[in-house]
């Protein structure tokens, strides 16, 4: 059985239920999915591990032999399979299929804009939902080995905040209590990872060197901020909360 998800039903649940007062358990709070996205495009500083050729130590071209042109086709055959791994939007996709073990779906522009050089039906990012026992996994790894391979990350730091749900009417009958990142508002936690080479199989792999940042959402049942990190507690991740 996948741990955290034993972890979840033999431990965090009957905490829940204690400190929300829920005796139905299908009413307790719970990680419904994780989504992970990645966009389409990306910055030439996240370039790792790629050599420009110039003019000047390109190859003159020759004559061929059979034996040569024979030879020549087997490395062209190479060559445009080692093209591939020049696009973009193939590394990424083959990112978050060798992280997540299932193929991402295709987000594209819904309208166009030529101020910001975006057309319709232009591929965005690449997206993939995780549910059930690989949901679990994949918040396994990224606890116990994404996290500690990221050198400048400590804890998520949040702090609490009330919020008026109308913006017309700030008489105070209607505060909730917000946390100022990560949290949405409905109790899904969200979290950004500047590099994919945090993973370890994407770092040990030299094929992969224009890839972007990686979005992590957390979907839970809980009905506001308080309530999910209640939730997420459990499974320990990292944060330091400051009361604003």
């Amino acid at each position: 059985m996948i741990r955290l998800k034993e972890h979840y039903s033999n431990v965090i649940a009957p905490d829940l239920s204690v400190k929300l007062n829920i005796t139905n358990s299908l009413e307790l709070p719970r990680i419904e999915k994780i989504i992970l996205s990645s966009s389409a495009e990306f910055e030439s500083g996240q370039v790792r591990g790629v050599i420009q050729e110039t003019n000047a130590i390109k190859k003159k071209s020759k004559k061929l032999t059979k034996a040569q042109q024979n030879s020549s086709s087997k490395k062209q055959g190479v060559s445009a399979a080692m093209a591939a791994w020049e696009n973009v939007p193939y590394q990424v996709r083959s990112a978050l299929l060798l992280i997540s073990g299932q193929r991402p779906t295709e987000n594209l522009y819904k309208v166009t804009r030529p101020g910001l050089d975006v057309r319709k039906d232009q591929l965005a990012a690449f997206h993939t939902t995780l549910r059930k026992d690989s949901m679990y996994f994949f918040l396994d790894r990224l606890i116990s080995e994404v996290f500690p391979n990221i050198s400048d990350f400590k804890s998520f730091q949040t702090s609490l905040f009330q919020k008026t749900t109308s913006s017309w009417l700030d008489d105070g009958s209607q505060l909730k209590w917000y946390y100022d990142s990560h949290f949405d508002g409905h109790g899904n936690f969200h979290i950004g990872i500047k590099s994919f080479y945090s993973f370890r199989e994407i770092d040990q792999n030299p094929k992969f060197t224009k890839l972007n940042g990686l979005h992590i959402t957390i979907v839970t049942t809980a009905k506001n901020d308080r309530t999910g990190r209640l939730l997420l507690s459990g499974f320990q991740l990292p944060w330091s909360q400051n009361k604003g």
